[in-house]
C-alpha cells in the first residue's frame, strides 16, 4: 500500500459509534442480545462459552499522535503484544518509549523563579488510531480535538520534583542519585479528556452485550493515555536541597532555643521550604543552585523532559439509568464467572473493526 493511500486512510477513518439519540433503541439491541445468549445457555442463568477471537494482539497496531497547536508533541506506534504483556489477557499496557518508535517525545518544562519545574497544562489536539494488519482496516478510538469553549486537556503534574523533598531523613538514596548526576523517572499523572468521541463501540454486540448486567442499558469502551513517564533533568531544588534541609534545622534550632516548640513535620518542611525560595532566582544565596541546574540540564536555557514510558489503557463504561451512574469495568479478569463473561479486549477489538 503506498504512503499517500496511508495517509487517505488515517485522514478518513471513522469512529464506531451511533449517536445517542439512538439510547433506547441501542438498550433494546442489548437485551435481544442477552436474551439469545440465555437461550442458547445449558446453564441456567448463565451465558454459553465464548469461542476464542480471530484477531490476535499482533494483528493490531496502534497509533499516536498528539499536537500542541501546530507542533507535534507526541507520536508513536505499538501493537497489542509491546510493553509490559499482551491484550490477550490484559487491557492495560505499560508501552517503552524509545527513539525507534518515537518522532517526538520531548516536551519543554517550566522553571518556577522558585526552583522547581511548575504544573503545565496543555490544550491539545491529536488521534489514536488502531489498524488492523491483516487487511490495512483503520478505525479512529479516540479523537483530542480544540473547540470554542472546551479542549482536550492534557495536565502534566511534576509535583514529585517538589514534594519528594518534605521528609529531611527520607529520601537519601534518591537524593544522593540524584546529586550524583542521575536523572530520575518522574511519574507526570495528568489525563486527555475527549469532547467528541462519547460512545466508542455502543452498538451492541453478541459479544459486548455479555458485559455487565441486565440493570446496565448500554455500554462504550474508552482508550486513554494513563500517564506518561518523563525522564527530567535536575531543578535547582534538588542541587540546594541539602542547604535547605541545613537551613531548616538552624530554624528549628533556633526556635527551641527561644522557647517556640516547633515539631518537625512534612508541612512544616514544606512551609519553609516554601518562603525559603520564594525569591529563589534573585536570592544570592540560592541563585547558584539555578547556575547550576542551568549548566547540568539545560538547553539554550530551555529545559526538556523526554518521554520515556506510555500507559495506555482499554476499558468499558456501563450505563445504569435506574441509578443514574456510570461505572467502569477493567477488562483484565476476562473469566466466565467475571462481570466479562469470557470477552476479551481482542473479542471487542474485532467488533471494533467490523462496525461500518
Amino acid at each position: 500500500m503506498s504512503r499517500r493511500m496511508w495517509y487517505e486512510r488515517l485522514q478518513t477513518a471513522l469512529s464506531p459509534y451511533f449517536d445517542y439519540k439512538f439510547e433506547e433503541r441501542l438498550s433494546d439491541m442489548r437485551d435481544e442480545f442477552r436474551q439469545e445468549l440465555h437461550m442458547m445457555s445449558e446453564e441456567f442463568g448463565k451465558f454459553p462459552p465464548i469461542s476464542a477471537p480471530n484477531l490476535s494482539p499482533s494483528d493490531v497496531i496502534f497509533l499516536i499522535d498528539l499536537w500542541l497547536d501546530s507542533e507535534c508533541i507526541f507520536s508513536t506506534s505499538f501493537d497489542g503484544n509491546e510493553g509490559n504483556g499482551s491484550l490477550s489477557n490484559k487491557s492495560c499496557l505499560v508501552v517503552p518509549i524509545s527513539a525507534d518508535n518515537a518522532s517526538a517525545r520531548s516536551i519543554e518544562l517550566k522553571l518556577s523563579a522558585r526552583g522547581h519545574f511548575e504544573r503545565r497544562g496543555y490544550n491539545i489536539s491529536g488521534k489514536i488510531h488502531a489498524v488492523r494488519l491483516t487487511d490495512g482496516k483503520i478505525i479512529c478510538v479516540k479523537k483530542l480535538a480544540k473547540t470554542s469553549g472546551a479542549s482536550s486537556y492534557f495536565g502534566i503534574d511534576v509535583g514529585k520534583d517538589v514534594n519528594f523533598f518534605s521528609d529531611i531523613a527520607g529520601r537519601k538514596q534518591y537524593i544522593d542519585n540524584m546529586l550524583s548526576g542521575k536523572q530520575t523517572e518522574i511519574e507526570y499523572h495528568g489525563y486527555i479528556s475527549s469532547v467528541d468521541n462519547n460512545g466508542i463501540g455502543n452498538i451492541p454486540t453478541m459479544a459486548s452485550a455479555r458485559v455487565g448486567s441486565d440493570d446496565d442499558r448500554t455500554l462504550e469502551f474508552a482508550f486513554d493515555i494513563d500517564a506518561l513517564n518523563i525522564v527530567i533533568p535536575q531543578s535547582p531544588y534538588v542541587f540546594g536541597h541539602a542547604y535547605t534541609v541545613s537551613k531548616y534545622k538552624d530554624y528549628l534550632h533556633r526556635n527551641s532555643h527561644s522557647g517556640n516548640n516547633i515539631s518537625h513535620s512534612h508541612g512544616q518542611f514544606s512551609k519553609f521550604r516554601k518562603n525559603l525560595w520564594r525569591d529563589g532566582a534573585t536570592n544570592p544565596e540560592l541563585s547558584i543552585f539555578f547556575k547550576q541546574a542551568e549548566e547540568a540540564g539545560s538547553t539554550n536555557g530551555k529545559y526538556y523532559g523526554i518521554i520515556s514510558e506510555l500507559h495506555f489503557h482499554i476499558y468499558a463504561v456501563l450505563w445504569n439509568p435506574e441509578l443514574s451512574t456510570r461505572r467502569s469495568v477493567y477488562l483484565d479478569d476476562a473469566s466466565d464467572d467475571s462481570e466479562l463473561a469470557g470477552v476479551t479486549v481482542m473479542h471487542l477489538l474485532e467488533d471494533l473493526f467490523e462496525y461500518e
